[in-house]
């Protein structure tokens, strides 16, 4: 039929096409010598077949809209080879978490090349003659040409500094200025390179419960790191410095963290890594605002050529935190060792070989009475230490009273 259409040369019409078959079946059944048809007599033989290809038929449908309707998908997955460049793509968008939220590590290494190893040298006159002691301690470069700060009691009476950088080269220093009573010092680094800088921020804006990070390089070692929050930062402390506000953390500050930057989470030094109190959680930093202003008039006695006027000419080798009432009152909610003390004065740190440290005093105690009299801050022992008399000391070691006698020595 579909020839006989393409020979007239009349286009294809289904319909047409449809009708014109039917009629060819009829005239062949009708012209059948048997009667009733062949076609006809072959499908009433086989009905059974078309009723099975219908139901197969039927089934595949409703089952093809099944599938459809409920997005339910059954064929072999595609496999596409990956290109280098699809590689690269994928690694560009995928964050990592420890790369995405370590916002304290991120922190980190922003700020520890800076961060350095103070190692000292320092002779003591004894019984037997001069003894060379050595001590160490944390610091951090302020500034390209090696100045180094830290805290005035990693630095004391030391004759020789020799710094360790964070790459683990080694340079000797120069002990510039310093401060006793704000405990902060100053080294400058002999050294003609360019060094990496810490960025100074505002201890001025802190707030109470910013994350802080105590940063150090405690015994050697590459950059030790505790974190905690800010307690507050209206932790007046009478004795050390007139007017000083210190930071307290919960941070902890290691052995030797001492004289290293208290950073915030953008990588700035809000303070001045001190003391830490007599039980765990409680520790104290130098802000930084009171550190630029001891940097600026270093600055100004170092254009000016005038002698370094902060060092007592005694010392017996501690270093003190006045215990105010509000400070014992923490220290006694953790500890039951200082419940019968009212006042006194507590050392984050002896220095070994010290005039202290030989008479027997060590980090950890409590100073409540010079000379028979109580002792209500700091203060009043560096005035003891600045006239060189010997010293009758009463205190708590734990829970045991024990006494002392330390007689101040010369720095130089």
């Amino acid at each position: 039929s579909f020839n006989i259409l393409a020979r007239a040369g009349r286009p294809w019409n289904g319909s047409l096409f449809v009708r014109h078959n039917l009629r060819f079946i009829h005239k062949t059944n009708h012209n059948d010598h048997r009667g009733g048809g062949a076609i006809w007599r072959h499908v009433r033989r086989h009905w059974w077949t078309g009723v099975v290809a219908s139901s197969v038929g039927l089934l595949s449908w409703i089952g093809y809209n099944y599938i459809d309707n409920n997005n339910v998908i059954l064929r072999m997955p595609t496999i596409y080879a990956k290109s280098k460049e699809d590689e690269d793509d994928v690694n560009e968008s995928k964050v990592l978490r420890s790369k995405q939220y370590n916002f304290i590590a991120q922190a980190v290494e922003m700020t520890a090349p800076t961060v350095v190893h103070v190692e000292t040298a320092a002779t003591n006159r004894t019984f037997y003659g001069d003894v060379v002691t050595r001590g160490s301690g944390s610091g951090f470069i302020v500034s390209q040409d090696g100045l180094v700060l830290t805290n005035a009691h990693v630095i004391e009476r030391a004759h020789a500094v020799k710094v360790k950088l964070f790459d683990g080269s080694e340079l000797a220093g120069e002990v510039i200025d310093a401060d006793v009573e704000a405990d902060l010092a100053l080294i400058k680094l002999r050294t003609k390179k360019k060094l990496p800088a810490m960025t100074l921020g505002s201890s001025s804006q802190l707030r109470p419960g910013e994350w802080v990070i105590a940063m150090g390089s405690p015994l050697s070692l590459s950059n030790t790191i505790t974190a905690g929050i800010v307690s507050t930062v209206h932790r007046e402390v009478p004795g050390l410095h007139s007017g000083i506000q210190y930071i307290q953390t919960d941070a902890a500050i290691n052995v030797g963290n001492s004289g290293g930057p208290l950073v915030n989470l953008d990588g700035e030094a809000i303070g001045i890594n001190t003391m830490k109190a007599v039980v765990s959680g409680i520790s104290f930093a130098i802000p930084i605002d009171v550190a630029k202003e001891f940097l600026n008039k270093a600055k100004s006695r170092s254009s000016t050529s005038k002698p370094m006027k902060s060092y007592m000419n005694y010392y017996i080798g501690i270093s003190m935190l006045t215990l105010t009432p509000s400070i014992l009152g923490e220290i006694k909610a953790r500890t039951d060792k200082l419940d019968d003390i009212t006042t006194g004065v507590f050392l984050p740190n002896v220095a070994t070989g010290s005039p202290a440290y030989r008479a027997g005093l060590r980090r950890g105690d409590v100073i409540t009475e010079v000379n028979g009299n109580s002792v209500t801050n700091s203060k009043e022992i560096y005035d003891i230490v600045k006239e060189g008399v010997a010293m009758h000391i009463k205190g708590r070691r734990g829970s045991t009273d024990f006494t002392s006698y330390v007689t101040p020595e010369s720095k130089f």
